[in-house]
């Protein structure tokens, strides 16, 4: 399986999830404050933080980037409308991916001299937001990418150009044998 396909729309970054602890359905606080999670998402964060609260608080945890819900909306409207073109199905579940993001963004007029983007977004946090935005469509889960190349630049438009395939493994399982892996690294 092989796909590729772009999206045209600046990209953004994943960003800080901010947790909000409400009051249950009596209108009680029992937490009256705002939790920065920096890294750690969901409801699991939460429960963490607040052990012993859980089952009488509403949790809200959410992206501190108001962009990023339409971002990923954009990537995975283009990656469904890919796949469907292209008559492909989801990478299998115990199947490795591999994945390539070319992220492009304007260079701003000031900037004449420098030709790489080695300004934010930061590239982690903008493969964290494009690789959670393609799990269930053309992988099941971002944990199947077990190979990732990935650039940041200055491009005509903004956007990203996605390749995405399924990789092939030997028998025992691994991608390369020892022996190409001490070669490559040694």
């Amino acid at each position: 399986m092989q796909i590729t396909f772009k999206v045209q729309e600046k990209p953004q970054p994943q960003g800080s999830m901010q947790a909000f602890i409400l009051p249950n359905k009596d209108g009680v606080h029992y937490i009256a404050s705002r939790i920065t999670v920096h890294g750690v998402t969901g409801y699991d964060a939460i429960c963490d933080l607040v052990t012993g609260y859980t089952k009488r608080l509403r949790n809200i945890v959410t992206s501190d980037n108001k962009k990023l819900k339409p971002w990923r909306a954009a990537v995975r409207g283009a990656a469904m409308r890919a796949m469907q073109d292209s008559g492909q199905r989801m990478i299998d579940k115990e199947q490795p991916a591999r994945l390539t993001l070319d992220f492009y963004f304007l260079k701003p007029p000031s900037v004449k001299k420098r030709r790489f983007m080695t300004v934010k977004p930061d590239l982690d946090k903008l493969v964290r937001s494009t690789m959670d935005a393609l799990s269930e469509v053309i992988y099941a889960d971002d944990s199947q990418v077990v190979i990732l190349n990935v650039t940041k630049n200055y491009g005509p438009i903004e956007g990203v150009a996605v390749s995405a395939a399924s990789v092939e493994t030997e028998e025992n399982g691994t991608l390369f044998s020892l022996e190409e892996l001490e070669a490559e690294v040694f």
